[in-house]
């Protein structure tokens, strides 16, 4: 899992920077071998080549395990290693989760008669669904609690100006059950192909799967067809996935969420082929190891 993650999400031109620099302290060199992955477009991977007869007594561990690792120890601290033992590939901040959050509640909030979902593709582990799943109910609770606070001022303030107490009409305005904020559906979809440890609820689909599901009911009719794979190739409704409008729950507004597209994959053409409303991409742009240089970009 590791080697794989590795393979597709370290930039190759600082990993080869790095095994160059290792492989002249030993008086060798670096190869570039084009490697091919089910997962990418080919990759050009590097191999170092050291004189058989070199004398490894007083080099450090360090470049040693780099040269004989593909470049792995210089390009990951002790960190990277870490995350990768315990399956963590992303670190959600408490402030990236809130400032995410507070933006997809205000998209969702843009028309009170709307129905919006936000699905999450290639979710891995459902962490960053779930943290901001909490966020948003934590949120909501507590602009409820100040609505409820702000409503009971001013029936008091107005009491006050009338000279009258408060009446029993007034207890139905404390109540803090009911959340102020509708709270969008959030899912989580990942076809579970890498093998990440789940850590909050996901829903085994890929990408086509959930946007075949949960995109909007008349626009999947018309493209379910000609709807592209996310391998690039076009594919017909194979997926079991129903996309007769009856079968499907049906949203109004649909948001995209994607963190980290394998690198050398373009999912953006699916997003806009089945009609979406928005989709936010999360990783690193243009000359970046996430997505397709050219065709995300």
């Amino acid at each position: 899992m590791a080697s794989q993650y590795f393979q597709i999400h370290i930039n190759p031109n600082r990993v080869r920077q790095a095994m160059l620099k290792n492989a002249e302290k030993l008086g060798g060199t670096i190869l570039k071998q084009e490697q091919s992955t089910s997962t990418s477009q080919p990759l050009l991977w590097n191999h170092a080549v050291i004189p058989p007869d070199t004398d490894l007594s007083s080099t450090p561990l360090e470049v040693i395990l780099d040269v004989a690792t593909g470049g792995y120890v210089a390009t990951c601290g002790p960190l990277n290693a870490l995350c990768l033992e315990a399956n963590f590939y992303q670190l959600w901040t408490r402030e990236y989760v809130q400032h995410l959050g507070d933006y997809l509640l205000e998209q969702s909030r843009r028309s009170s008669s709307k129905k919006t979902i936000i699905i999450d593709v290639g979710a891995g582990d459902g962490l960053l669904t779930q943290c901001l799943r909490d966020y948003m109910i934590e949120r909501s609770e507590i602009d409820t609690k100040k609505s409820g606070s702000q409503s009971r001022k001013r029936v008091m303030r107005r009491s006050k100006q009338k000279k009258k107490p408060p009446t029993a009409a007034v207890s139905p305005i404390t109540t803090t059950d009911t959340p102020t904020l509708d709270i969008p559906t959030l899912v989580a979809t990942d076809d579970t192909s890498w093998g990440i440890s789940v850590k909050a609820k996901v829903e085994k689909l890929s990408v086509e799967q959930a946007l075949q599901k949960y995109a909007h009911p008349m626009r999947k009719n018309e493209s379910s067809a000609s709807l592209p794979s996310s391998t690039g190739t076009t594919e017909g409704n194979n997926s079991g996935v129903p996309t007769d409008p009856s079968d499907s729950q049906h949203y109004d507004q649909v948001i995209v969420l994607c963190s980290w597209m394998p690198m050398g994959q373009d999912w953006t053409a699916l997003f806009r082929d089945s009609g979406v409303d928005e989709y936010i991409l999360i990783g690193e742009a243009d000359d970046g190891s996430c997505g397709h240089n050219w065709w995300t970009w």
